[in-house]
C-alpha cells in the first residue's frame, strides 16, 4: 500500500503537473486572439503544457531519492530489453485501430476522411510522448499499483490523464463535444500502456513508442479534436475492445500472464532496475 509519504507525493505530482499545464494553456484560451495557439508564443506555452508530468516527476524524485532515485528514474527510458512482439505491438496497434476506424465508414456508403491532417500542435507526436510517460508511467503508475490492482491503477491514471488534456478541448477550434470519447478512449489506452509497461520490465521506451504512435494516429490519421463523430466513435470503441482483451486474457492484478505480482513494480529499497530486467528476460 501507498504510504502517508507516497500519498502525499502522488497529490504534489498531480496538482503541479495540473497547475503547469493548465497554467500554461489558460492564457490561448482567455486571450486566443492575442495568443494564437500556432503563435510562436503559443507553441512555446504547449510545450511548457508536454512536459509537465515528466518534470514534476525529475523534481520530486529529486528531492526525495536524490541521485539514486533519478538514476532508477530514467534507468527505465532505456530499459530496452523485451520481447519483438511489444515493440511491433506499441508501433502498430494505435495506427492499425486508425486505419480501421478510417476505412469503417465506407462499409455503409459513408465517406472517410483525409489521411494526414496536420496538426496545429508539432509536440503532440514528438515532444509529448517523452514529456509526459516519465511522469504517468514512470513515476505515478507504480505507485498506483501498490495501492490497488493494475486495472484500477490503470483507470485511476487514464481518468488523471484525460483530465489534464481538459484545456485543449477548450482551446478555439477544438470540439468539446467529443471529449467525452476522448476520455473513454484514455482510459482504454492508459491499461494498454500499464499492460506494455508491466510486461516489459518497466520500459518506458517501449511506453514512449506507443505513446507515440497513438499520438501520430490520433493528430495525424484521426484528428480527435477536428474530425466526424463517427470515426472518433469507432476509434474509442476499437481501443476499449484491445483493453477489454487484455484484462479478459490477464490477471487483473498485474495485467501480466503471470499470476505473481512482478517485482518491477517494487518503487523503494533501490533494487528496481534489477528486478525490472529480471521480469524483461522472463516475460
Amino acid at each position: 500500500m501507498v504510504n502517508a509519504l507516497g500519498r502525499r507525493q502522488l497529490i504534489i505530482f498531480v496538482f503541479g503537473a495540473f497547475a503547469i499545464s493548465w497554467g500554461a494553456e489558460l492564457p490561448m484560451i482567455l486571450a486566443p486572439r492575442v495568443i494564437p495557439i500556432t503563435s510562436l508564443r503559443g507553441l512555446e506555452l504547449l510545450f511548457v503544457a508536454s512536459i509537465s508530468p515528466s518534470l514534476m516527476a525529475i523534481i520530486l524524485t529529486g528531492v526525495h531519492d536524490r541521485a539514486a532515485g533519478l538514476r532508477r528514474l530514467f534507468a527505465q527510458v532505456i530499459r530496452w530489453r523485451a520481447r519483438p512482439v511489444y515493440y511491433v505491438v506499441a508501433l502498430a496497434l494505435p495506427t492499425g485501430l486508425s486505419l480501421l476506424a478510417q476505412a469503417a465508414p465506407g462499409l455503409w456508403g459513408g465517406t472517410s476522411p483525409a489521411l494526414f491532417i496536420p496538426s496545429p500542435n508539432p509536440w503532440a507526436p514528438t515532444v509529448s510522448p517523452a514529456g509526459e510517460e516519465l511522469g504517468w508511467r514512470g513515476y505515478a503508475l507504480p505507485r498506483l499499483q501498490s495501492a490497488f490492482q493494475a486495472v484500477g491503477a490503470s483507470l485511476v491514471l487514464g481518468a488523471i490523464w484525460a483530465l489534464w488534456h481538459a484545456p485543449q478541448w477548450l482551446i478555439p477550434g477544438a470540439r468539446i463535444t467529443l471529449f467525452p470519447l476522448f476520455f473513454v478512449r484514455i482510459l482504454a489506452e492508459s491499461v494498454f500502456l500499464t499492460w506494455l509497461f508491466n510486461n516489459t520490465g518497466r520500459s518506458l521506451l517501449i511506453a514512449i513508442l506507443a505513446h507515440m504512435g497513438m499520438n501520430l494516429s490520433v493528430v495525424r490519421l484521426v484528428p480527435f479534436q477536428q474530425g466526424n463523430l463517427s470515426v472518433q466513435a469507432i476509434y474509442m470503441l476499437l481501443f476499449c475492445a484491445v483493453a477489454a482483451l487484455i484484462v479478459w486474457r490477464t490477471n487483473r492484478a498485474t495485467l501480466s500472464f503471470d499470476r505473481r505480482p512482478p517485482l518491477s513494480l517494487v518503487i523503494d529499497g533501490g533494487t528496481g532496475t534489477d528486478h525490472a530486467a529480471r521480469d524483461a528476460s522472463s516475460a
